[in-house]
């Protein structure tokens, strides 16, 4: 485990997860999040990587599917 894993689990910060493509997100990425547009309930995060090329994401709560 890196020490900057380390410090993250020590000091109880989690980082966001990308919707898309599951992996997490690091402060430093130009990421967004916004709340599920068909329930509103689930707060999707995506990754630059994922908004760039597009790849879909799915709300857990409501199953909504989105580019």
């Amino acid at each position: 485990m890196s020490l900057v894993k380390r410090k993250i689990s020590a000091v109880g910060i989690t980082t966001p997860v990308c919707s898309s493509c599951k992996r997490p997100i690091p402060p430093t990425e130009k990421a967004v999040k916004f709340l599920c547009p068909n329930c509103g309930k689930v707060t999707i995060w995506r990754c630059e990587r994922c908004r760039k090329l597009s790849v879909p994401y799915k709300c857990v709560y409501c199953g909504f599917e989105g580019p």
